[in-house]
């Protein structure tokens, strides 16, 4: 919003990132394997206002070769424990069958908030 009602000068301004050594905000293409870490490094990112910078990596699954992993299969951070079934629903509802378990994450990310995170593929990812 300060675009509308500030001088260029005096606008919060967007930072100027580097991803892994590359500057710029082209999409950046990395091929991954099952099982091996990728590392995201923004090691170098700046802000030309000198704000201090917050990091979130996440899925985004718009391009292409990401929309073949389900932002649902995704996890950031520590293992979650497994989803503890229901033995008695209430009156009306269905019981939950015992022994259901969330699926396991098919990507996980590691240190989704800090500059350099780490991407591990825990499954192929299965074509559309």
């Amino acid at each position: 919003m300060d675009w509308t009602v500030k001088a260029p000068a005096e606008a919060n301004h967007n930072p100027r990132v580097v991803l892994n050594g590359r500057p710029g905000t082209e999409p950046l293409a990395i091929d991954a394997q099952v099982g091996l870490p990728l590392v995201l490094d923004a090691a170098g990112t700046t802000d030309p206002d000198g704000h201090a910078l917050k990091y979130t990596w996440f899925f985004y699954p718009k391009r292409p070769p990401a929309s073949l992993v389900s932002p649902s299969s995704c996890a950031s951070g520590p293992p979650r424990p497994a989803v503890r079934p229901r033995r008695r629903a209430p009156p009306g509802f269905p019981s939950t069958p015992i022994g259901l378990r969330e699926p396991p994450p098919r990507l996980v990310i590691e240190n989704a908030s800090g500059s350099r995170a780490t991407v591990v593929a825990k499954a192929p990812a299965s074509p559309t």
